[in-house]
């Protein structure tokens, strides 16, 4: 079950074993050979070796504990699935997480020194306790499943137990129902060995531990090792040892049961003492961390991926004559590239567009909408005209169901002054702006008319057909050029069939087909009846929420027959309320990344709802946090946000590589972006509404762990690159939790504010990375929860 012995001073010869080795210097260094690779482990290190993987040290200086465990029986024998185990401290910073692991083999050296009647039930247990910890922090997530890796765990088992008989490549095919030259492959490229050599070498090394046991003779050891006589293997044991079996067998003493020297019994407590120690000291509020391969990242094939620029969605459109506002946009599109903007209720009274003269004639202001457009161009964005809501003055009788925060959300009593109105606001944009760049604006009609939580001729469909239907005329009469676009319709009709059916028969019918559709996309289990009635709705639990949605979505725009190809997210979040204590955390930066990586290769375009916190009508709570999803507070404090889509317009136009927690990309000059995160998932108690969302408490989100990459890019240009990494984490770029004292606090002052942007920004560091003599690039990257990294990778 458990194995052991101390390895001191000089070289070492190869070993192999069976089971799980560990390797654990207790004093001094050692270098392992192992896998074509020379490691070098100090005090404080521990690397696994699998099963069936010879070895060889080197250089001892002090003493290592060489411990070979067998996991596989405890794994089987409790019905769990093996699958990669790797647990490798000596390339990582952070090697405080390996002391469990180390811990637990100390203490099972201890008990088999007992001889007590409990020292084997105590042995099992630290066995145990080290399977526990090996399966829940170092359990390997490749990228794509190694399927052979099953099949090459089973051949080496295989020879393992028959080694010692007459094995070929060509019966071995024939245990495992393949062919030679699969299995010849599978030597090859996953032990960079022949299957002769292989098998060779487990028999010499069979061999070298029966040479210790004085009671056989050489030939008995050559048989039991399966050569096919003792002259033979003494031949084959010469060329591999450069010295003959019995010459071998007088150097070495009869091996008596592993026991530990005094002095080696006193080290390794001692050892053990202080990493129970560091231990007990640590702060140990989340799991020690899971490790992710990246392999087979080819940096010669990509494919060009024009990546939508995001949308800045304003409540109102009013608001964007606010210098609050407009410094903000400014910002934005310079600094993270958004390309669109987007606004609600251009028609709204406030806008001042349709006005009556005395004599009730109507009369067209276009001051205030002036401004407006002249600021959007200024920015260099393409506006989505929603042409919505209807002014007071174009309806009679106003309905108080209708009004939403002073709005008219009803039809218009006279549908040819609508009409009038849509016809002389287009025809002015065209008079100013010219033909040209009006052809690139995209014009919504009306906004979520399938909600009836906010919009009461929702309620009548056939309401906003014809709404639909007339301004559509209208502005293709204008122009067919035009793009005319629904309203942001609610991404749960788009779910269901029987909405978008209606909807497609509809404008198949009236030859009305729109050029693009809007939606809100929000990750909740709502039904169109659930939405009917008002019944509150949890969260989808699925980690990729938001590209669930997205697919099947387009998935019934084929079904039902629309033919429209391109589609824009308005707004978006994993849950419907403005509120929400999470969406000042860090959690909220990794939910971003983590959606936006998923939906890379769709081609859809996001929004940002309310960029700007508070430019509304809604009470101003005091303090610069208040749960909402902007980019800035309405202080202006950089959110982390902010920094998640600076990242994300730094990413290349080439596309190389994405999975889950990475993307990877290119640019025209060379540059390499790494953009990898470490997202974890609301709780299923959060999602089931069961915990208030208005502040952090325990249990909201998935148990935290740290995240390991080893990232592997090949055919890498340049023999040396410069590396910049930028990392937004829970001490850099995190202004909430540098703040938390301002939490609904008296407002800060501007003074604070420069303060609290400079000292809350990402961490930027630079290193330079060679190329190795494969031609490959190897990183090593270690997040904290939430993390999220960017990694350039430049020409010198």
């Amino acid at each position: 079950m458990v194995h052991f012995m101390v390895r001191k001073e000089g070289r070492q010869e190869p070993e192999w074993s069976s089971d799980y080795s560990f390797l654990i210097p207790l004093s001094g260094t050692v270098k392992l050979f192992l896998k074509k690779k020379i490691l070098e482990l100090k005090k404080g290190d521990v690397v696994m070796i699998e099963p069936f993987q010879y070895f060889s040290l080197s250089d001892v200086s002090g003493s290592c504990l060489l411990c070979g465990v067998d996991l596989t029986k405890l794994m089987s024998g409790q019905g769990a699935a093996p699958g990669r185990l790797e647990c490798n401290s000596v390339m990582e910073l952070h090697k405080e997480r390996y002391h469990e692991v180390i811990c637990d083999i100390l203490h099972l050296v201890q008990e088999i020194q007992q001889e007590n009647v409990c020292a084997y039930v105590r042995e099992m247990k630290w066995s145990y306790q080290l399977l526990e910890h090996l399966l829940r922090d170092f359990r390997v997530e490749t990228e794509i499943p190694d399927t052979e890796f099953p099949m090459m765990q089973n051949v080496l088992f295989y020879i393992s137990q028959h080694y010692t008989e007459a094995l070929t490549l060509a019966a071995l095919a024939e245990q495992f129902f393949v062919s030679s030259s699969y299995i010849s492959k599978m030597f090859r490229e996953k032990l960079d060995t022949s299957f002769l050599k292989y098998i060779n070498e487990i028999r010499l090394l069979h061999a070298a531990g029966q040479l210790r046991d004085a009671r056989k003779t050489i030939d008995q050891i050559a048989e039991e090792s399966g050569f096919k006589n003792a002259r033979s293997f003494s031949t084959k044991f010469r060329e591999y040892y450069q010295i003959l079996p019995s010459e071998y067998r007088r150097q070495q003493k009869t091996e008596a049961p592993a026991r530990l020297q005094a002095d080696e019994e006193q080290e390794l407590a001692a050892f053990l003492q202080e990493l129970e120690a560091d231990l007990a000291g640590a702060e140990l509020i989340r799991h020690p961390g899971k490790k992710q391969l990246i392999t087979g990242v080819d940096l010669d094939e990509f494919v060009s991926l024009d990546q939508p620029g995001g949308i800045l969605t304003i409540r109102k459109a009013s608001y964007l004559l606010l210098h609050p506002v407009r410094k903000m946009v400014r910002e934005l599109a310079e600094k993270l590239h958004f390309t669109g903007i987007y606004f609600h209720e251009l028609f709204h009274d406030d806008m001042e567009i349709y006005v009556k003269e005395r004599d009730r004639r109507p009369h067209y202001s276009f001051y205030r909408m002036d401004q407006l457009f002249d600021f959007i161009a200024e920015c260099g964005l393409i506006p989505f005209v929603e042409l919505s809501f209807v002014p007071f003055l174009m309806v009679e009788n106003v309905n108080k169901d209708a009004l939403m925060r002073n709005s008219i959300s009803d039809m218009p009593t006279d549908m040819q002054q609508w009409d009038r109105l849509v016809y002389h606001v287009v025809e002015h944009m065209v008079e100013r702006y010219g033909r040209s760049q009006v052809l690139k604006w995209k014009f919504c009609v009306w906004n979520s008319p399938d909600n009836p939580r906010i919009n009461y001729s929702a309620l009548q469909r056939e309401n906003y057909y014809r709404l639909y239907l007339s301004t559509w005329k209208v502005i293709k009469a204008i122009d067919e050029r035009f793009q005319v676009g629904t309203s942001a319709l609610m991404s749960v009709n788009l779910l269901y069939p029987e909405w978008m059916d209606s909807f497609t028969s509809f404008y198949q019918k009236q030859h009305c087909e729109p050029d693009f559709v809007m939606m809100n996309l929000y990750t909740v289990d709502d039904t169109p009846q659930s939405i009917q009635r008002r019944q509150p709705a949890g969260i989808m639990q699925q980690r990729d929420a938001v590209y669930d949605v997205i697919r099947r979505i387009l998935n019934n725009n084929e079904d039902c027959g629309w033919k429209v190809r391109t589609w824009y997210v308005a707004e978006w979040n994993y849950d419907l309320g403005w509120n929400n204590a999470l969406q000042d955390t860090m959690f909220y930066p990794a939910y971003i990344v983590k959606s936006m990586v998923d939906c890379w290769q769709t081609g859809i375009a996001f929004g940002v709802m309310d960029p700007l916190e508070n430019v509304s009508e809604d009470q101003m709570i005091q303090g610069s946090f208040q749960g909402k999803r902007g980019i800035f507070t309405y202080d202006f404090i950089k959110k982390p946000s902010y920094y998640v889509y600076e990242m994300l317009a730094k990413m290349g136009s080439y596309f190389i590589k994405k999975g889950e927690n990475y993307l990877i990309t290119k640019s025209e000059d060379g540059e390499i972006q790494i953009l990898l995160y470490n997202y974890l998932h609301l709780s299923e108690a959060y999602c089931q509404r069961k915990l208030d969302q208005n502040e952090i408490i325990p249990g909201m989100l998935e148990p935290e762990h740290d995240l390991t990459y080893e990232i592997c890019l090949e055919h890498a240009k340049e023999r040396t690159y410069l590396k910049a990494t930028s990392v937004l984490n829970e001490n850099n770029g995190n202004p909430y939790g540098f703040c938390k004292n301002y939490r609904r606090a008296a407002r800060i002052s501007s003074a604070d504010i420069v303060y609290i942007n400079e000292k809350n920004q990402p961490l930027h560091t630079t290193d330079y990375v060679n190329r190795q003599e494969d031609g490959s690039i190897c990183l090593y990257e270690h997040l904290e929860p939430f993390e999220v990294r960017l990694i350039r990778l430049s020409v010198m």
